[in-house]
């Protein structure tokens, strides 16, 4: 199922509840935007804890790229086909 992050409340949202996972090892650390200017770096630091704590590419990806219900197949279809080619 997809996950949308068009806008600062859905980061902020995904954000603050990484942050209070039970488990400390996996609390997010990082930015937790509240205007948006913190909103590109917030994406970029979420992206990558979901990348690095629970290894999960289309969850950051999703959030990297501001997916919305409207655009989520070709923002997310355009970064995977990148990256394949970034790595021939």
């Amino acid at each position: 199922m997809p996950m949308y992050f068009p806008d600062l409340r859905s980061v902020k949202v995904c954000a603050e509840t990484m942050a209070e996972h039970q488990l400390s090892d996996n609390k997010y650390k990082g930015i937790i935007p509240e205007t948006e200017s913190d909103l590109p770096e917030a994406r970029r630091q979420l992206g990558q804890y979901m990348r690095d704590i629970w290894h999960d590419e289309i969850a950051a990806l999703e959030i990297e790229l501001a997916v919305d219900e409207n655009d989520y197949e070709e923002k997310l279809s355009n970064a995977i086909i990148a990256r394949q080619l970034r790595r021939l």
